[in-house]
């Protein structure tokens, strides 16, 4: 009797709770199924963007569109793809614009724009100037963060192609009592 009174006066809200529970769990699973699938084509899109072929231009076409349609770390990848296909075919100066572009923009994560400016200043060390090398790296090498201590040995090998074999000497110097290097 009393659980009849109940439903009667309640049973609308226990139901539409039901419901709205039962949806948003279902709702949430379509979105996970969503997301997963949306990954799995993002994956193929970039495999298929790497893919060996005769033409380099059709690769670096399909990075585009990732870079045009995605978002996050596959965006951020494709860009510094599409630098290593043009430094692979020897078009360094197109490969540093990319990787310039990589730096400068302010939607790509900071640990890209930090192996971008590494690729930079590998290409960079036997033609620029200490001070330029330096302008580069100094925020890698002083944050010690992966790419610190690469960061170390480009600006001392700068100031070895710049003549500056004490600033070369000091950089090493601080690369050997650094704990994180092995001299074995």
């Amino acid at each position: 009797e009393r659980f009849k009174e109940l439903m009667y006066k309640y049973g609308v809200y226990i139901l539409a709770f039901l419901i709205l529970a039962l949806s948003i769990t279902v709702g949430y699973e379509k979105i996970a199924i969503w997301r997963l699938h949306k990954s799995e084509q993002s994956n193929v899109q970039y495999v298929k963007a790497l893919a060996n072929t005769n033409d380099y231009n059709n690769n670096i076409v399909e990075l585009e569109n990732i870079i045009a349609t995605e978002t996050g770390l596959y965006k951020d990848i494709a860009y510094l793809q599409i630098a290593n296909i043009l430094l692979d075919n020897n078009e360094t100066d197109k490969a540093l614009e990319v990787l310039n572009k990589i730096i400068s923009d302010g939607t790509i994560s900071d640990k890209i724009k930090e192996i971008a400016t590494i690729k930079i200043a590998t290409y960079k060390v036997d033609t620029a100037t200490f001070d330029e090398i330096n302008s580069l790296l100094s925020p890698i090498a002083t944050n010690d963060g992966a790419w610190s201590l690469v960061a170390k040995e480009l600006l001392a090998m700068s100031a070895i192609r710049n003549n500056d074999i004490e600033k070369a000497k000091s950089i090493y110097q601080e690369l050997l009592v650094n704990s994180n290097v092995s001299v074995d």
